[in-house]
C-alpha cells in the first residue's frame, strides 16, 4: 500500500505550521514483470530429469569406452559376501557396471566413474541401504599385509589380504549418519576376520 498525502503550509508573521488535510491509501500497482511473468514448474522438472539423464547416458558410454568392459558382465567379489545385513542395514555388493551406474543416478554422485576400478579388480563397491532405501554408497580397497596370525611352518607366503574402507559417501556426496559409519566399521572388520580364518585354513590344509 502507497501513502498519498496532502498538505498545505500556514504562514502567520514568521512561524510556519505545516497542518495535513488528507490522507488516503491507494493500492500499490503490481509490477508488470511479475504480473505477465508465468514460471512452468513442470516444464523445468522435466528439463532437469533430461539433464541427468543425458548425463547418466554420457557417463556409461564413457565408461565402456575406457575398460572395453560391458556393462552387464559380473564380477566375482570372493572371498567378499554379496549380501550382508547388520543393524537395519543391508550391504548389497554391486557386481556389474549398470548396478553401479544405477546407485550413481539415484545417489546423485560419481560412483559410476568406479566401474573401471571394480571391473579390474581394484575397488569392491558397496550400496547400503536402510528398509530398502539407499542411504549410503561403500568403496572397499584391499592390500596384502604380512601374515602374522600363523605358526611359522604353516605362514607359507606369509602374506594374507586386508580390506579398507576407502570412501563412504551419502546422496550428493554428504556425510553418512554415525549409525552408518559406525555399521561400515564392523562390516570392514568382519570381513577382515573371516578372510584371516580362511588364510589360517588353507595355510593349515
Amino acid at each position: 500500500m502507497e501513502l498519498i498525502t496532502s498538505q498545505r503550509v500556514v504562514r502567520a508573521g514568521v512561524r510556519c505550521a505545516v497542518a495535513t488535510v488528507e490522507k488516503r491509501y491507494l493500492p500499490m500497482p503490481k509490477p508488470a514483470a511479475y504480473s505477465t511473468r508465468r514460471f512452468d514448474m513442470r516444464a523445468s522438472s522435466r528439463a532437469r530429469a533430461e539433464e541427468q539423464k543425458w548425463h547418466a547416458d554420457l557417463a556409461v558410454a564413457e565408461a565402456v569406452e575406457r575398460t572395453n568392459v560391458p556393462l552387464d558382465t559380473v564380477v566375482d567379489y570372493a572371498p567378499l559376501p554379496l549380501l550382508w545385513e547388520h543393524g537395519g542395514f543391508s550391504f548389497v555388493a554391486l557386481q556389474t557396471g549398470k548396478a553401479v551406474h544405477a546407485e550413481g543416478a539415484a545417489m546423485h554422485h560419481c560412483v559410476a566413474s568406479y566401474w573401471k576400478n571394480v571391473s579390474e579388480g581394484e575397488s569392491r563397491i558397496y550400496s547400503i541401504r536402510e528398509n530398502g532405501s539407499r542411504v549410503a554408497t561403500l568403496e572397499l580397497t584391499s592390500w596384502l599385509t604380512p601374515n602374522d596370525t600363523l605358526t611359522a611352518p604353516a605362514r607359507g607366503t606369509g602374506q594374507r589380504r586386508r580390506y579398507g574402507r576407502n570412501q563412504l559417501v551419502g546422496a550428493r556426496n554428504s556425510r553418512p549418519a554415525p549409525k552408518v559409519t559406525k555399521a561400515v566399521d564392523t562390516f570392514v572388520e568382519e570381513i577382515n576376520n573371516r578372510a584371516r580364518v580362511a588364510t589360517m585354513v588353507g595355510a593349515v590344509a
